[in-house]
C-alpha cells in the first residue's frame, strides 16, 4: 500500500540534487564553504529567457514551466533577472538575500516586469535509502489535492497555492494525480534510492493543473 511508503516530512539535511556533469575534467572545484544554491522557474507559458545573477547571464534560453540547474552564488544578496533572450533587456527581476547552505527555487509568475515572484526553501534528503518527493503548487486556482493515479492513497491535502511540501518515499514507479476546483492533472515518476524529486504543478489554459517532474542538477562550478 502506497501508505505504507509514505514514512513523514523529509527535514533539512542533505543537498536537494545531482551534479552535473563535466566535460573532459576528472575533478572540478569544490564549491566554496559560504555557498548558497538556487533555481529558476517560470510558472507560465512563455518565450525562452536568459536568466542572469547581478547583470552576469548564468542560463540561456529557459523555457517557461522548464526549471534551472541550481546555480552555485556566495551567501549575500544578488540580483536575479529574466533577461530577452541574446539581450540585455530586463523582462523582470528579483532581489535574493541567500544564507550559506540554503537550496531555494525562485518562481516568477511570468516573464514581465509586474510578475510575482514566490522564493521556496528546498528540502534535501536525509536517507539515502529513500527518495524525496516535494510538490509545488504553482497554480493560483486555489488548494491542491494530491494522490495515487488510482485515487485510493493521500500524499498531500489542501496544499495551497504558492506552497511547496514534502516527504520521504520508498524509490518506486508511480503515477501522481492532483485536483483543483478546476479539473486534473497526472504525472508517471520513476524514482531511485537517495533521489531528489520535484513535481511542479502548474496550470493549463482552462485552470487545470498541469504536472512536471524535475530532479535537481548544479550547475557546473568550475570556480571561474
Amino acid at each position: 500500500m502506497f501508505k505504507r511508503i509514505l514514512l513523514g516530512i523529509v527535514v533539512i539535511g542533505a543537498l536537494p540534487w545531482v551534479w552535473a556533469q563535466g566535460n573532459g575534467r576528472l575533478y572540478d572545484p569544490e564549491p566554496p564553504a559560504d555557498s548558497a544554491y538556487v533555481r529558476v522557474v517560470v510558472s507560465a507559458k512563455s518565450p525562452a529567457m536568459d536568466v542572469a545573477v547581478d547583470g552576469a547571464v548564468r542560463f540561456r534560453a529557459l523555457p517557461g514551466q522548464e526549471v534551472s540547474d541550481y546555480m552555485v552564488l556566495p551567501g549575500g544578496g544578488h540580483t536575479v533577472a529574466l533577461q530577452v533572450t541574446g539581450k540585455s533587456q530586463v523582462a523582470a527581476s528579483k532581489v535574493l538575500e541567500v544564507q550559506k547552505g540554503k537550496s531555494l527555487t525562485l518562481v516568477f509568475s511570468a516573464a514581465k516586469g509586474d510578475a510575482r515572484t514566490t522564493v521556496f526553501e528546498d528540502k534535501g534528503n536525509t536517507n539515502k535509502l529513500k527518495a524525496t518527493l516535494t510538490t509545488y503548487n504553482l497554480g493560483t486556482n486555489g488548494s491542491l489535492d494530491i494522490a495515487t493515479a488510482d485515487g485510493a492513497n493521500k500524499v498531500f491535502t489542501g496544499l495551497a497555492a504558492g506552497s511547496s511540501s514534502s516527504i520521504q518515499v520508498n524509490p518506486i514507479a508511480v503515477e501522481l494525480m492532483a485536483k483543483n476546483d478546476k479539473g486534473q492533472g497526472k504525472v508517471k515518476l520513476e524514482m531511485a534510492q537517495g533521489g531528489t524529486y520535484s513535481v511542479m504543478a502548474f496550470e493549463d489554459a482552462q485552470g487545470r493543473p498541469s504536472l512536471k517532474v524535475f530532479q535537481g542538477r548544479v550547475e557546473r562550478y568550475t570556480g571561474q
